[in-house]
């Protein structure tokens, strides 16, 4: 079936999987109890608030261990 020129997709793509509202929240709400560096959640805040435009490399690389632990703890439904 063809897709529309203009078509998205509702939720975000992560590992090959659509997460919906609901999961994209959960999965932040887990992300934020895992960082126990003060300074890493301020630096991600910072960016998502706009006050930064990247992260530093050592929150980028922390963050994205987390989230793999995260997703590797994850049961398929």
């Amino acid at each position: 079936m063809a897709r529309r020129k203009d078509w998205q997709e509702e939720g975000i793509r992560l590992s090959g999987e659509v997460l919906n509202p609901r999961q994209t929240a959960a999965l932040v709400q887990e992300l934020r109890q895992r960082i126990q560096d003060k300074s890493i959640l301020k630096e991600i805040e910072d960016v998502l608030a706009g006050r930064r435009n990247e992260l530093s490399s050592h929150a980028r690389d922390t963050l994205q261990f987390v989230m793999m632990g995260l997703l590797m703890q994850r049961r398929k439904d």
